[in-house]
């Protein structure tokens, strides 16, 4: 009798840890850019806005378990497909796959400034630098897609022990910059109070009802990438030891813990160190800026 051996079957299960280092990889990449994007016109406000995101983020990541957990194979669309027909399973593929084509690229970006932010840094704050930087960064998204492509065209691919190394390590980067700045909060530039008192929409309708909703519902718009795609915690599902479902549920809370403490934390230490009329030019690279006026 011939025994054939599929690779999975003879994979090792992956833990907890490398599951989470996996996810947070993804739904942890709007913490480098969302406060930069949201603190100019949200004000102190901010915080409340990526409060409410991580609310919803957690929400998110519970609709994805138990949707994973109904056992029908093809991922989101086929689940949709089963439900509400042929063409909504359609629309759900293809905003999938918008999803991950716009990670891909925003993921790019985002290292294309901060990498930018290293190789100029005696041409930030003049015309000419700003310039500069977003050339530079674009040309430096566009070798890290290409340098990904590539390795994907001729089979390579990074062990997952080192992806899970490299994003733990840049967590525990992240984890001394927010213990450092809340340590640093006694020196801030805006008084704590002020995240208590509530933001004054413009006045963009003869109704000031109405412009409160509209502003915060801008305010969900600009911190809305800090949920981060679908299907993050779905696609190592298979690779736990049985009984997954208990193990995603874990995942989920060390990804959740993660990403919404330090979004929180960075998010709080940005709006109360760096001066108002400076947040403007640390828009696309946030911490760099809470780094610099540490």
């Amino acid at each position: 009798m011939r025994v054939v051996l599929s690779t999975p079957a003879v994979r090792s299960f992956v833990s907890v840890w490398k599951a989470a280092a996996l996810a947070i990889a993804q739904l942890g990449a709007g913490l480098f850019f969302v406060a930069g994007v949201a603190a100019p016109v949200l004000g102190p406000s901010t915080l409340w806005a990526v409060l409410g995101t991580a609310v919803l983020g957690w929400f998110a990541r519970a609709i994805d378990i138990e949707s994973w957990a109904l056992l029908i194979p093809g991922g989101t669309s086929s689940r949709v497909h089963q439900a509400f027909g042929p063409r909504a399973g359609r629309v759900a593929a293809a905003v999938a796959v918008v999803d991950r084509m716009v990670f891909a690229a925003l993921a790019a970006v985002v290292t294309g400034h901060y990498v930018a932010l290293v190789l100029a840094p005696r041409l930030r704050g003049t015309v000419a630098g700003n310039v500069a930087g977003q050339e530079l960064a674009t040309v430096i998204g566009v070798a890290v897609i290409g340098l990904l492509w590539m390795r994907a065209r001729i089979g390579l691919s990074w062990p997952r022990d080192v992806v899970a190394r490299g994003v733990w390590v840049a967590v525990a980067v992240l984890i001394a910059l927010a213990v450092w700045a809340a340590a640093s909060l006694r020196h801030g530039t805006v008084p704590p109070v002020a995240l208590l008192q509530p933001p004054l929409p413009p006045r963009w309708t003869p109704l000031p009802a109405l412009d409160a909703v509209i502003f915060w519902w801008s305010a969900l718009i600009l911190t809305l990438q800090a949920i981060g795609g679908g299907d993050a915690l779905s696609r190592v599902a298979h690779e736990f030891a049985p009984p997954r479902l208990a193990s995603l549920r874990r995942t989920r809370a060390l990804v959740g813990l993660v990403t919404a403490g330090l979004g929180l934390t960075t998010t709080l230490c940005y709006v109360l160190l760096v001066p108002g009329p400076e947040a403007g030019a640390w828009t696309t690279t946030p911490l760099a800026g809470l780094a610099y006026h540490l």
